[in-house]
């Protein structure tokens, strides 16, 4: 993006004299480089505040959307909100002046030397932008909104390249995903920290840092009993019936009336001298929301500007004046005591900004962005509904159609996200993990898959069945033969990983052969130079070659 001095440089002096105009600089008493000395004067810190404060509220608002859609915007969209900037000849602005009566607030901008133009290539070839110059850009004070007698809060422009992150329905496909897993793995353990397959659940749902959060919920809904990780079945089945978006909602319900989920316990950062925690966590849930709903729009705003504004208008969201004296906290990096007002920052605004990153990221409230840690974030349209705000673009918070899953003719099956709950639930508890990509799961038709399932008491119809309702077509007849051979005859073709043992020459893999307690090691032979052990076996058979004078190198250590 160019530069003032660059922009200003291809306008004639009469198009200087008029921005001069409109920021106070004389040039009559400026004999040579009167650029220069306008350009200096322009990018003066105080006089940019000073000249944006001033403008109308039509021509701050265009600055700030400008600077939302990171510095410029095609010409003619400009205009269509803004008005046009008409062009003239010399000879007809010395005439008209159109700077003392502009015909827009475009054109003022223009003359009051705010905007540059300029030639980009877009996908439909060169487009003609309007933009801010990226000098003047970075000394523009950061935009606000605010809402009627309430808190101001800065907005943030979106970098053009920057993706949010954003996940929309992730806990309720995360939620399928533990309960498949608790069916499949029986515990009786009342803590997930305990469980011992917690790890490997890690590695298949999208949010592991919520699963605390969503074992807690899905218990509160009955999913899950309370005396271990088992599933209640009528009351997971009416879960997993729902779409994704209103399972989603759900877990936001019961969230936001929880009273026996603390989300200041579970923070982790602080914890309390006390016998228990004194805060009341439907409270300072209830007031983070009555904030985040005096939000105006639905635009990018930082979380320090929030942050601000739970200080600035409602310091006792979460602890009364009389608790910030009172509650024993302790700081867990540190040790240190967190008493009193001045620990506002590191108790109640870290608290907000974790919730906003934390559980309201988690269930599909808010998008970020800004790097990480984020800098900003906005309320997502399912925020809406969930939150009890007002509507602002109906069309954003229709309900995504079920996507098909995908069946590959190798039995690689994936799961995109928003794949109907119940084919998530059913497929994951028949077939292979094998990983993500990107917001897909993925998973493998094969014979590990269907004995797991068989141990569960599936049958091969019943596999059968679940996967072709999920891809909504029957099964391709290879997969489908293939089925029926392993529930015949079960794996006819079988996959190890092995080792290969080379020895110098066919003498030296004779001498080997006969060492003591070799016999007893599983393997076969390559020929008269070489063998092929399993994995799990290579460390004795080098044991044993160490113990008779013969060092194995090992590659890939």
């Amino acid at each position: 993006m160019r530069d003032l001095l660059q922009v200003l440089r291809d306008e004639d002096s009469l198009h200087w004299k008029a921005v001069a105009r409109a920021w106070g600089v004389d040039l009559s008493a400026v004999g040579r480089a009167p650029l220069s000395h306008l350009v200096q004067a322009m990018l003066d810190a105080d006089r940019v505040q000073l000249q944006f404060h001033a403008l109308p509220a039509e021509a701050q608002e265009a600055l700030v959307r400008l600077r939302q859609s990171g510095g410029r915007i095609p010409l003619m969209r400009f205009g269509r909100e803004y008005g046009e900037i008409r062009e003239m000849g010399l000879a007809r602005r010395e005439r008209e002046q159109p700077w003392l009566s502009p015909a827009s607030v475009a054109e003022a901008l223009w003359y009051a030397g705010w905007l540059g133009k300029g030639f980009a290539i877009s996908r439909g070839g060169p487009e003609e932008f309007v933009f801010i110059p990226g000098d003047l850009l970075a000394l523009m004070p950061a935009p606000t909104l605010a809402s009627a007698g309430g808190p101001a809060f800065d907005l943030f422009a979106l970098g053009r390249r920057e993706a949010p992150g954003y996940n929309g329905t992730s806990m309720a496909e995360d939620a399928c995903t533990l309960l498949a897993f608790v069916r499949i793995n029986l515990q009786s353990d009342t803590s997930p920290a305990a469980w011992k397959h917690r790890e490997v659940l890690a590695r298949h749902v999208i949010l592991p840092p919520a699963v605390p959060m969503l074992v807690h919920l899905l218990r509160e809904m009955g999913a899950l009993r309370s005396d271990g990780l088992r599933l209640d079945p009528q009351p997971a089945a009416a879960f997993l019936g729902l779409s994704a978006r209103e399972a989603q909602l759900r877990l936001v319900q019961l969230w936001r009336e929880s009273e026996s989920w603390n989300d200041l316990a579970e923070w982790g950062e602080v914890e309390t001298r006390g016998k228990s925690w004194p805060n009341d966590p439907l409270a300072a849930r209830s007031n983070l929301i009555g904030m985040l709903q005096r939000i105006p729009g639905r635009g990018w705003v930082t979380l320090a500007s929030l942050i601000r504004a739970l200080r600035d208008h409602q310091p006792e969201f979460m602890r009364s004046a009389a608790a910030f004296e009172g509650w024993s906290l302790i700081d867990r990096r540190t040790g240190a005591e967190l008493k009193g007002w001045e620990a506002w920052e590191r108790v109640e605004g870290a608290f907000a900004r974790w919730l906003v990153c934390g559980p309201l990221f988690w269930l599909g409230l808010t998008e970020l962005a800004g790097g990480t840690p984020a800098q900003a974030f906005r309320l997502s349209p399912l925020a809406e509904p969930a939150l009890d705000l007002p509507p602002t673009t109906p069309s954003e918070t229709v309900p995504p159609r079920p996507v098909p899953v995908r069946l590959r003719s190798d039995g690689t099956v994936s799961l995109p996200a928003g794949t109907d709950l119940t084919h998530r639930y059913q497929l994951a508890r028949c077939l292979s993990w094998v990983g993500r990509q990107g917001t897909a799961c993925v998973y493998r038709l094969d014979p590990q898959g269907l004995e797991m399932a068989r141990r569960q008491g599936l049958e091969m119809r019943h596999v059968t069945a679940a996967l072709e309702r999920a891809i909504r077509r029957p099964l391709p007849p290879g997969l489908a033969k293939a089925l029926a051979a392993w529930e015949k005859d079960g794996a006819r073709v079988v996959s190890r990983p092995l080792r290969v043992v080379t020895f110098k020459d066919a003498e030296t893999a004779r001498l080997a052969a006969r060492l003591k307690g070799m016999a007893a090691i599983p393997r076969e032979t390559l020929g008269p130079q070489a063998w092929v052990v399993r994995p799990e076996h290579l460390g004795r058979v080098r044991l044993l070659l160490a113990e008779n004078g013969l060092l194995m190198d090992v590659e890939g250590e």
